[in-house]
């Protein structure tokens, strides 16, 4: 609502500054950081040096690169740096859920990729714990391959369920529970 609010403020007044700002902010609090930063960039260019604007501007700009690095390192099979630098993005704003929670799934990967069982099963668990709707059910997958990576199947097959039955219509989760079930038996 906020971001619907700022954008009919600034059709009534294009180059409103608090309304490109609070409409940046909702974008940001959304994880559309393009969206984000086209809005504080045009606050910008009304006032270069407001001070509030900018110091959120970099602030995302420092997590966008940190983001984008690791992908590109994780694109390599260069996982550990990936890791590494995504939990660097992370700690730009340790407030900043909907970035967070997907960023924590793709740590767990990563962690998988190098069959790293229990890191995986512990980043899998932090995305779980924000509780951020959009990655919870990548969290609650990763946790399934954990578990029956590490041989854990009885765990693979309750996580595995867990996710069909939050996304009947996953046939990740689907394929999952049948993977775990045959390994249980």
């Amino acid at each position: 609502d906020a971001v619907a609010d700022a954008g009919r403020a600034i059709k009534l007044e294009s180059d409103s500054i608090v309304a490109l700002e609070l409409r940046g902010e909702g974008y940001y609090f959304l994880a559309e950081h393009e969206m984000a930063m086209n809005h504080w960039r045009q606050a910008l260019k009304f006032d270069p040096e407001h001070k509030s604007v900018k110091t959120k501007y970099r602030q995302l700009k420092k997590i966008m690169k940190r983001a984008d690095n690791a992908a590109q390192s994780s694109e390599q099979g260069q996982h550990a740096e990936a890791i590494e630098t995504w939990r660097e993005a992370i700690a730009v704003d340790a407030a900043h859920f909907a970035f967070i929670g997907p960023t924590l799934v793709l740590i767990s990967k990563a962690h998988l990729k190098m069959n790293e069982w229990q890191n995986a099963k512990d980043a899998a668990q932090e995305a779980l714990n924000i509780d951020h709707t959009d990655s919870a059910q990548d969290a609650r997958l990763c946790m399934g391959e954990a578990h029956l990576g590490a041989e854990e199947y009885d765990q693979s097959v309750h996580w595995y369920k867990a996710a069909v039955d939050a996304q009947g219509e996953d046939a990740r989760a689907k394929e999952g529970l049948k993977k775990a079930e045959v390994a249980l038996k």
